[in-house]
C-alpha cells in the first residue's frame, strides 16, 4: 500500500510546499546576533575620563579575530571589591536573533547574584560581548549610546572610542561594522565615573514590501501552530488550566479570545466548549471578567449582550477610582483591564456612569512617574508593560470623552502624562524584553507587554513608537522564539497565557472590537504529494471538508488518449472519493466529452474527530480505438487529514460536570497506594480536570480511596484518564480495566475503561447504593511513552441520576 501523504499548502491552487511551518524573519544583510554576555563590575579608577586602561577581558582580543574561537566565556576575571566574576548571559532566551536591538542596559541592575551594587558602580567598567554571524561579507551601520565612556572592538580591532561623561542616548553615535563572512566577535567596554551607568546598541531593520510579504508567510504559519497548541492544551471540560483555581474563567477566556482573533470559526468545537464552560459560572476577578468580555465580544453571538452588560456592571461595582483584583491593593494592571471592559461596554451600548469614567481617567495619574513612565503601584519603577497600560487607560478614556469633553479638571495633567509616557516608550523601546522591568519581569511579562503594545498602537492608530516599527519588529522576534510545539513560553514556562498574548499581537487583535479575526488562510489545507503522483487531490477545511480533483499528470493523459486525438486530453466515466477505505461519493462524468479540468468538487462531514485517510479514484471511459494496456482506473496517493472542529454529542456534557459530582461536599479523607511527585489523591476529587492523582512508577497495584463524612446515595462512578489534554495523551500509562470497591461486604465491580483518553468512562452500578467509602483499583493498563508505570485519574466523580 502507498503510505499516506499530506502537506499543507499556502493557496488553493499552489504547488505543494513542505509541511514544516515557515519561520521567516527579516535578517538584516543575512546577519544573526547571539545574546549579550556581560562582565560587571571591574575596578576602573580612572572613571569616565580615561577609557583606555585595559583589563583582563582585553587580553583575549587576540582570540577574537574573524572566524576565531572568541573569548573564554567560562574564565574567571578579577572584579571590583575583590569579587571573582564570570560572564553572564543577559537574555535568558538564548536563540540568536536577526535584530541587534537591545533595551537600555543598566549595569547596576545586572550585578551577579550575591554581589550588592552599593559602592561598586562608581569608577568601574563593564564589558559586553556577543558573537555576530554573517552569511556573506557585509557592512552594517549601528547606532549606540553609553554612560559614560565607551570602546568597541570588532574582530579584535578597535573601531570606536569615546572619553566623556554623558547619559545614554542610543543615537549619540553611529558606527559602521565591517562584518566578515561567518563568525565575528563584538566586544564593548563602558567605563563609569559616577551616577547612572548604561549602554544601548540599535540598528533599524528595513521592512520593505518584499520583506513583509516573505514574513507574512511565516506569521501565518506561526499563528496556525500557536492555535494548534491551544487546541491541544484545552481540557475535557472546555477550560484551560493556567491558574484555573484562582482565576476560574481567566485563561479560558484569554485562550478563546486569541483563537477567535486567529480566524477560528465560532462553530468550532473548541470554541463551543469554551463558551459553554464560561457560561457555567461568573468570573470572580477583574482580569477574568474583562477577558471574558473580550472573548464574548469576539464571538459576536446573539444573546451574549446581556452577559456582557452584566459583566461590565460587575466591573462598575468593583471600581474604587482604580481597580484591584478586585480585593486588596489597587494596581495599574488591573486598572487597565477595568478600562478595557468599559471600552467594550461602550461599544455595546452599556452606559458606564460618567463618574466611573472620570475616576478611571484620574486614577491613571497616580501611577505616572517623574521619568515619564508608569509603574505597577504608585511610586514604583517604570516598566514597558505598565507604561503601555497607563497610556491605554488614557487612550480608552479619550475615546470615550472625545477631545473636547476630556475632563477639564485633569486635562492638562493627562495630556502631559500621555506625551511623556510616549517619549519614555520611544526611548526604552524593545521587543525582546519588558523594558526597564527589574529582575524576573524582564522575560516573564514580555508577552503581556507585547500584547499591550499592539493594543495601544491600535487605539492610537500608531504604526511606530519613536523610530520603531512595533509590529514588524515584534513579529520578527516572535517568529524566532516560537517553541517546537507551537507555544511561546518564558523562563517560567506559562505557555498558555504567553501563547495567547503572542497570537493576539500577531493577529493585531485590537483592530476590531467585536467579531472574530481573519483566518491566516493556511490552516487545514492539504494536497497529495510525491514525484510519482499521477493524480493530485486537494482538500480544505474541517467540518465540512471540501475535496476536489486538482490535476491529472500528462503521462496519464497520454496513456488514455484516443487514436488521432494526441494531446487533446482524456475521457472520464466517473470520479470516486474514498474516506478511510470506504466509498463516500461517486460523481458521474460525461464520457462523450474530453476532460477539460473539471474539479468534481464535493464536501464531506466526518462523524468523528481525529485523523482520516482520503483517496480519489478516476474511472476512465471505455474508448474504442484507445491504445491497449491502459488501466481502467487510476488512484491518487492516500491523503491524511485531521478533523478537529467537529462537535461530538458528548462534548458539551463535560462543560458542566463540575456541578454533578457528589463527592466534593461530603469527602472526609482521600488516600492512594502511592503518589508521583505532588499528584496526590485529593486531586482526583477536586472538581478540576486540570489536576490528577498519579501513582508512583513502581506501584504494581495502584488504587485511590475516598471516605465520606456521611453516606452518599449513588448509581454511577465516572472516571477520567489522568491525561486530560491532547498534548499529554500517551505520556502516562492508560488504565484499561478497573475495579470499584463500594465498601462493606460488597464485591468489587469490574469495568473496562474507554480507550479514548479524552472520553470519560461512565461506570453504571447495578442499582442505587449508599457508600461511605469508595476505592478504585487499576487492574490492567497500557504503558505510557514518557512516564511508564505511572497511571491515575484526573477526576473520580460520584453521581446519582440527573443530579
Amino acid at each position: 500500500m502507498v503510505p499516506p501523504q499530506s502537506i499543507m499548502v499556502t493557496a488553493l491552487l499552489a504547488l505543494p510546499l513542505a509541511a514544516q511551518p515557515l519561520a521567516i524573519s527579516p535578517e538584516a544583510h543575512g546577519v544573526t546576533w547571539d545574546p549579550w554576555m556581560l562582565l560587571v563590575p571591574i575596578d576602573h579608577p580612572e572613571g569616565s575620563g580615561q577609557i583606555a586602561p585595559a583589563h583582563s577581558p582585553e587580553e583575549e582580543l587576540r582570540f577574537m579575530g574573524a572566524g576565531k574561537q572568541g573569548p573564554d566565556l567560562e574564565a574567571t576575571h578579577p572584579g571590583k571589591g575583590g569579587h571573582k566574576l564570570h560572564w553572564q548571559r543577559l537574555d535568558p532566551e538564548s536563540q540568536p536573533r536577526a535584530e541587534p536591538s537591545t533595551a537600555h542596559i543598566k549595569f547596576a541592575e545586572h550585578f551577579p547574584e550575591g554581589i550588592n551594587n552599593t559602592g561598586l558602580t562608581d569608577n568601574a567598567a563593564a564589558y559586553l560581548y556577543r558573537a555576530v554571524r554573517a552569511e556573506e561579507k557585509t557592512s552594517l551601520t549601528v547606532e549606540l549610546g553609553s554612560d559614560d565612556g565607551c570602546r568597541v572592538w570588532l574582530n579584535g580591532e578597535l573601531v570606536y572610542s569615546a572619553n566623556m561623561e554623558r547619559g545614554v542616548i542610543y543615537r549619540d553615535d553611529s558606527l559602521k561594522l565591517e562584518l566578515e563572512e561567518g563568525l565575528n566577535h563584538l566586544l564593548v567596554k563602558v567605563a563609569n565615573g559616577g551616577g547612572a551607568w548604561g549602554f544601548q546598541l540599535w540598528s533599524k531593520l528595513e521592512f520593505t514590501p518584499a520583506v513583509r510579504q516573505k514574513m507574512q508567510l511565516g506569521i501565518n504559519a506561526a499563528i496556525d501552530r500557536g492555535v494548534e497548541f491551544l487546541f491541544r492544551t484545552q481540557q475535557r471540560d472546555g477550560s484551560w488550566a493556567f491558574h484555573a483555581g484562582r482565576y476560574r474563567n481567566g485563561q479560558t477566556a484569554l485562550s478563546l479570545y486569541a483563537i477567535l482573533k486567529s480566524g477560528v470559526s465560532v462553530e468550532h468545537q473548541s470554541v463551543q466548549r469554551a463558551l459553554a464552560y464560561l457560561r457555567q459560572r461568573r468570573p470572580r476577578m477583574t482580569y477574568s471578567t474583562t477577558t471574558e468580555i473580550l472573548a464574548l465580544a469576539a464571538a459576536h453571538r446573539d444573546g451574549d449582550g446581556e452577559r456582557i452588560e452584566a459583566l461590565v456592571e460587575q466591573l462598575v461595582d468593583w471600581q474604587q477610582g482604580s481597580f484591584g483584583y478586585p480585593a486588596g491593593e489597587h494596581d495599574l494592571s488591573c486598572t487597565q483591564y477595568g478600562a478595557l471592559g468599559y471600552w467594550i461596554g461602550d461599544s455595546h451600548g452599556y452606559a458606564v456612569p460618567e463618574r466611573s469614567w472620570n475616576h478611571l481617567a484620574r486614577s491613571a495619574l497616580k501611577f505616572h512617574n517623574p521619568d515619564g513612565g508608569f509603574s505597577y503601584k504608585p511610586n514604583g519603577a517604570s516598566t514597558g508593560a505598565m507604561t503601555v497600560a497607563g497610556l491605554t487607560v488614557i487612550a480608552v478614556c479619550r475615546q470615550h470623552f472625545g477631545e473636547d469633553d476630556f475632563p477639564k479638571r485633569d486635562r492638562e495633567k493627562l495630556e502631559k502624562a500621555h506625551s511623556t509616557g510616549m517619549d519614555w516608550l520611544a526611548e526604552h523601546f524593545t521587543v525582546s524584553t519588558n523594558p526597564h522591568a527589574s529582575g524576573d519581569g524582564n522575560t516573564q511579562h514580555k508577552y503581556y507587554y507585547l500584547y499591550g503594545l499592539e493594543r495601544l498602537a491600535a487605539l492610537l492608530g500608531a504604526s511606530e513608537f519613536g523610530t520603531h516599527n512595533w509590529y514588524w519588529e515584534g513579529a520578527s522576534h516572535l517568529l524566532q522564539i516560537q517553541g517546537d510545539e507551537g507555544q511561546w513560553a518564558s523562563a517560567y514556562g506559562e505557555p498558555e497565557p504567553n501563547t495567547a498574548f503572542a497570537l493576539l499581537f500577531l493577529n493585531r487583535a485590537t483592530g476590531t472590537i467585536s467579531g472574530p479575526g481573519a483566518s491566516s488562510g493556511q490552516r487545514n489545507l492539504y494536497a497529495t504529494s510525491g514525484e510519482d503522483a499521477q493524480v493530485i487531490m486537494r482538500a480544505k477545511g474541517d467540518t465540512p471538508l471540501s475535496l476536489w480533483l486538482s490535476e491529472i499528470q500528462p503521462s496519464v493523459r497520454a496513456s488514455h488518449r484516443r487514436e488521432g486525438e494526441e494531446g487533446q486530453g482524456l475521457y472520464l466515466e466517473a470520479v470516486e472519493y474514498f474516506a478511510n477505505g470506504m466509498s463516500i461519493a461517486r460523481m458521474a462524468a460525461d464520457s462523450t466529452k474530453l476532460w477539460r479540468g473539471e474539479t468534481f468538487a464535493m464536501q464531506h462531514t466526518f462523524s468523528r474527530r481525529g485523523v482520516h485517510t482520503l483517496q480519489l479514484k478516476l474511472h476512465f471511459a471505455d474508448v474504442p480505438g484507445a491504445e491497449g494496456g491502459r488501466p481502467a482506473t487510476v488512484s491518487s496517493a492516500l491523503l491524511e487529514v485531521r478533523v478537529d472542529a467537529l462537535m461530538e454529542d458528548w462534548m458539551l456534557d463535560y462543560t458542566d460536570d463540575q456541578r454533578a459530582s457528589l463527592a466534593i461536599s461530603a469527602r472526609k479523607e482521600m488516600r492512594a497506594s502511592s503518589t508521583r511527585g505532588g499528584n496526590g489523591a485529593a486531586l482526583a476529587f477536586d472538581n478540576l480536570q486540570s489536576t490528577a492523582w498519579v501513582c508512583a512508577a513502581d506501584d504494581g497495584e495502584p488504587s485511590v480511596t475516598v471516605e465520606f463524612r456521611r453516606a452518599l446515595r449513588i448509581d454511577r462512578v465516572v472516571l477520567s484518564h489522568c491525561s486530560g489534554t491532547q498534548i499529554h495523551f500517551g505520556k502516562y500509562d492508560r488504565a484499561t480495566r478497573v475495579s470499584i470497591d463500594l465498601g462493606g461486604k460488597r464485591k468489587p465491580i469490574l469495568f473496562d475503561m474507554n480507550p479514548d483518553e479524552f472520553r470519560k468512562t461512565i461506570c453504571v452500578l447495578p442499582r442505587k447504593v449508599r457508600v461511605t467509602r469508595l476505592t478504585v483499583r487499576v487492574l490492567d493498563r497500557l504503558p505510557g511513552r514518557k512516564f511508564p508505570g505511572s497511571v491515575g485519574f484526573s477526576e473520580v466523580e460520584l453521581r446519582l441520576g440527573d443530579e
